[in-house]
């Protein structure tokens, strides 16, 4: 017996066929309902991604796996729940059966007080200055030192920052053999203005006092690195701060 096989040509494309009804459709598609999550510092928000298949449909029940591009801006567990930890731009990241989807996350300063740790890494109080003057023929010996410091942010539709250090000069002497120090005035250094995000992620700080002066700050891993510019010079000062309680 001979069998013959006749086979059927056609212009057309084959059609793919349907997954076999106990099969689940497959994740085609992640729509995260928004480009861009804008969040002030220390909210929360809920990421719920639709899934899709090819032909449109809704899924549910798959398992999903969200992640931050960095955790010192925003972070999110396995639920989700995203929490917004520091002001700048970072990225969420979403994947599911093998699709990804992406969006950008940009979080604005929220308020709160920033203490003064690092003066261009070294810790504070540091001694800035010192010299030798003479009055009425007795000589003195000044020493001028940075003692503290905060960095403030202020929340509100156009986020504001205060910067404040505080300089404290001393007399110095010897009384006995020991070293003693005799305060003599203090001094402060301050700017306020607004804040923005610029376009690497960091916080771009206008001074509303002197024009043009700006700062530049980031997020570290207990605080904010704030590089200040001091008004009429190009001296940067290199200032690390931790977040208060």
């Amino acid at each position: 017996m001979t069998l013959t096989l006749l086979v059927a040509c056609s212009d057309r494309a084959t059609e793919p066929l349907p997954p076999p009804a106990d099969q689940p459709d497959r994740v085609e598609q992640i729509d995260l309902r928004q480009a861009v999550f804008r969040l002030g510092q220390g909210d929360s928000a809920t990421i719920q991604p639709r899934l899709m298949s090819r032909n449109g449909r809704e899924l549910s029940g798959r398992a999903v796996r969200f992640t931050v591009d960095d955790s010192l801006i925003a972070r999110i567990d396995s639920t989700g729940r995203l929490r917004a930890t520091a002001a700048g731009v970072t990225t969420l990241r979403v994947v599911s059966e093998g699709v990804n989807a992406a969006a950008r996350i940009e979080v604005l300063p929220g308020a709160r007080v920033h203490a003064l740790m690092r003066l261009d890494g070294r810790d504070i109080p540091m001694l800035i200055a010192s010299d030798s003057v003479e009055w009425d023929g007795v000589p003195e010996y000044h020493e001028v030192w940075l003692e503290s410091g905060r960095l403030t942010f202020i929340a509100g539709p156009q986020p504001r920052y205060e910067v404040e250090l505080r300089y404290v000069e001393y007399n110095v002497r010897e009384v006995n053999g020991r070293r003693e120090k005799q305060f003599r005035l203090v001094q402060r250094e301050a700017d306020a203005g607004t804040v923005r995000l610029d376009a690497e992620g960091g916080l771009r700080m206008t001074s509303e006092f002197v024009w043009p002066l700006e700062h530049r700050a980031t997020a570290s891993a207990d605080g904010y690195t704030l590089r200040y510019r001091l008004a009429g010079t190009d001296e940067v000062l290199t200032l690390s701060y931790r977040a208060g309680p």
